[in-house]
């Protein structure tokens, strides 16, 4: 829900469709982006939510648990989740395809900086109880 706000604020301008302001908004509904809004958050349409599960679907199949090593997957998985929904513009389609494949980009560099941490503490003990005196 977050990511589909974030590129519903990206695109308020050109397609106001996707979502609408929290402020604006009658009777906020009891979830995490109400509770941290302050109005100006965009809460996004009901299409534009289902658009999201459809195309972090396909890009859990496409990637699988890490990243498919062929070239131009932006604009492949792009065209695979454009083909599913016609609804909506391929640019804001390409938007969320991105936004997702860097959030998990940036979860594997952190799982990555996490195990060399871990590796680093290991050698470092291992070289304090195995010293020679």
């Amino acid at each position: 829900m977050y990511i589909a706000g974030y590129v519903a604020h990206r695109f308020r301008n050109t397609h106001s469709h996707l979502g609408v302001p929290t402020k604006t908004l009658p009777d906020l509904p009891t979830n995490w982006l109400s509770s941290i809004s302050r109005g100006n958050c965009i809460y996004p349409s009901t299409d534009f939510l289902n658009a999201t599960d459809i195309m972090n679907r396909e890009f859990e199949n496409f990637h699988g648990n890490f990243f498919n090593r062929e070239s131009n997957i932006f604009d492949k998985l792009t065209d695979i989740v454009c083909t599913k929904l016609n609804n909506f513009p391929k640019n804001v389609i390409a938007c969320l395809v991105r936004t997702r494949t860097y959030i998990r980009l940036r979860e594997f560099n952190k799982k990555i900086v996490e195990n060399n941490s871990l590796k680093k503490k290991a050698n470092k003990m291992y070289r304090i109880c195995n010293k020679k005196y």
